[in-house]
């Protein structure tokens, strides 16, 4: 399905309407977001903006995490045949509130023909066109703009003041004589990009906005706005820096996603209210050394717990992304549980999951059968994801909201929904703890998640146990391999990992999913997989490739790998995926959890030898 989108025009006149995929409209074009469609750019406004007509979308699990009331997706518009070259019927007249908001960004653009340079769009007709005012050719918009360091604002480049900032004539501003050029033996790269006045023949090269500080040597300041909002912007003082407009450092997306399941009361939860409301908890909050691991002891004692667990709960940041992800992981994993393990667990449509009653040979693969617990065959789930709000440049700065509004609450969050099937892992628990308690084991490990910092990678879970490390790596391979068989993409594809530890403490398994949005769900192939004449043979061929990558030894022995050093035996040729796939960012990854080089390091070493005796 697609929406319609509309061109919001400085004095909001609608403008011809394009359109773009539904699922778009939350990633990778939500708001905030620049869009490159036909050689033409736009940014996504926020929701304010948004028509009346935006359906409501329910996943009261989800509202309830994020404090909302509701969700809304794009309105949909029906794709129809324009005889003639006729306008299609979603872009006739009196449609244009159901399209949703987007401002034509950058405005400067530069003639492909000419290089006359204009902020300036000409109407033909009524309707804006994205041409050059002299010879009629196709405008491009310009590489470069503006964004403040920790803010997240982003702006046009002032390209006249930009050229004439060191002129000898500082009187000379005209607007309409600037011109882009690319020349030849005047040196590599951006060097050879220049933008010229044709009035007074002052020039500069794009080489000079390389620098971070370059800006701001020049005298540019932040405006403090989104190019959307009109008005005074806020008080900014942070530094602007030049970024190219394709950069990913522009648009970070905080997304969040529930499975839509049957309410569930999980255990995790009980735990944790056990904890909360024990007498000595609210001093145990405010305690710090011998007093706070005194007071842990205390509680330990009276209600049977670990002290892990204990530890969980005192330190939480609710409201934070991996909080609201380990809650909503918690919810899910119960009641995939149910599903696999309580005969006559209640239906749901919308919630089709059933236990594999032989998924592999257990003969042949003995040694795999002791660690997989079941394997369920989701043959239907119903994903809604939501976004929060957005970041730019830095992935520490502080998000958003996709409500720029004046209202002090936000009520509702833009939304899409997605229909499909999976496959659900669920390891033997005991095997799994048995392996994390090994020394080798926890010390590499441990190497690892110090450098997961939730500052640094907000998408990564804070306090996760090796037990993640291990599943992530090995769902990362497993879609791998799924991709040759089941007919679709890698970037299709998507994981959630369970391996909660410390509020609950029995996760251990593995969701690996593929959605569409049309209400009819997929074809049934990924489930297929699941089948006991597949799914034994994929999961060895996934354990066997974590052993050997094509870039080894460099791989396999290579610590510093990854955003921030965040991976260890882990790159594009044995592991990574597209990012549409990975719940963490391609982040905390290493095969030699799975197959280490060093004695009973890898949970799969077992595994592995007796496939190959098996030879």
């Amino acid at each position: 399905m697609k929406c319609g989108f509309g061109l919001a025009l400085r004095k909001m006149k609608i403008d011809m309407p394009r359109t773009l995929r539904l699922q778009e409209t939350v990633f990778p074009y939500g708001v905030g977001a620049i869009a490159d469609i036909n050689g033409e750019s736009f940014i996504a406004m926020d929701i304010t903006e948004w028509p009346a007509s935006a359906s409501r979308l329910r996943c009261d699990r989800l509202a309830e995490e994020l404090g909302v009331s509701g969700f809304k997706s794009a309105p949909a518009v029906q794709d129809k045949p324009s005889p003639m070259g006729k306008q299609s019927q979603h872009r006739k007249k009196g449609r244009d509130e159901d399209s949703l908001r987007y401002l034509r960004f950058p405005r400067w653009r530069f003639c492909e023909r000419c290089g006359l340079m204009s902020d300036k769009v000409p109407r033909i007709k009524g309707i804006s066109r994205n041409v050059c005012e002299n010879c009629r050719s196709a405008m491009v918009p310009m590489r470069f703009v503006a964004v403040c360091e920790s803010g997240g604002h982003i702006s046009d480049i002032q390209w006249p003041r930009w050229v004439h900032r060191r002129a000898k004539n500082a009187a000379c501003v005209d607007q309409n004589g600037l011109e882009f050029s690319n020349r030849s033996g005047t040196g590599e790269g951006l060097q050879s990009v220049f933008v010229t006045c044709r009035s007074c023949g002052e020039q500069r090269n794009f080489g000079e906005l390389s620098s971070p500080n370059s800006l701001r040597m020049d005298g540019f300041r932040c405006f403090g706005k989104q190019p959307w909002e009109t008005g005074e912007g806020r008080e900014c003082n942070e530094k602007l820096i030049a970024v190219q407009r394709g950069s990913t450092s522009l648009y970070k997306p905080e997304l969040v996603s529930a499975i839509d399941i049957p309410v569930v009361e999980k255990q995790a939860d009980k735990t944790a209210e056990s904890i909360e409301n024990h007498y000595l908890f609210p001093a145990l909050i405010s305690s710090k050394g011998d007093r706070r691991a005194q007071l842990i002891h205390m509680i330990v004692d009276d209600l049977g717990v670990d002290r892990s667990k204990i530890e969980a709960v005192s330190i939480g940041e609710p409201g934070s992304a991996s909080s609201i992800r380990k809650n909503l992981h918690g919810g899910e994993w119960e009641a995939f549980v149910e599903k696999m393990d309580v005969v006559g667990s209640p239906l749901d449509d919308d919630f089709d999951i059933r236990r594999a009653d032989r998924p592999f040979d257990v003969g042949k693969l003995e040694a795999l059968h002791t660690l997989v617990n079941s394997v369920g065959l989701v043959h239907r789930i119903r994903q809604v994801t939501a976004q929060r709000g957005f970041r730019r440049y830095r992935q520490d700065n502080d998000y958003i909201s996709v409500d720029l509004g004046q209202s002090f609450e936000q009520p509702w969050l833009p939304a899409v929904e997605q229909y499909g099937e999976g496959i659900f892992i669920r390891f033997d628990i005991s095997s799994v703890v048995d392996w994390e308690g090994r020394l080798n084991v926890r010390s590499r490990a441990d190497r690892l998640l110090q450098r997961s910092d939730e500052r640094l990678l907000r998408r990564v879970p804070n306090q996760v146990p090796p037990r993640y490390v291990m599943l992530h790596t090995l769902a990362h391979l497993l879609i791998r391999q799924f991709e040759f068989f089941a007919g679709y993409p890698a970037a299709s594809m998507s994981e959630r990992i369970y391996a909660d530890s410390a509020r609950g403490g029995q996760q251990a398994g593995i969701l690996i999913f593929t959605g569409s949005g049309d209400s009819e769900g997929t074809l049934g192939g990924l489930v297929r997989l699941a089948e006991p004449d597949l799914f034994g043979r994929l999961l060895t061929r996934a354990i066997e490739s974590a052993d050997w990558c094509g870039n080894d030894p460099i791989c396999g022995e290579n610590l510093t790998q990854g955003v921030n050093s965040s991976n260890f035996a882990a790159c594009h040729s044995c592991t990574l995926l597209p990012e549409t796939s990975c719940e963490s960012a391609n982040t905390v990854l290493d095969r030699r959890l799975l197959v280490g080089p060093e004695q009973n390091t890898g949970f799969f070493d077992e595994v592995l030898k007796a496939a190959r005796q098996a030879l």
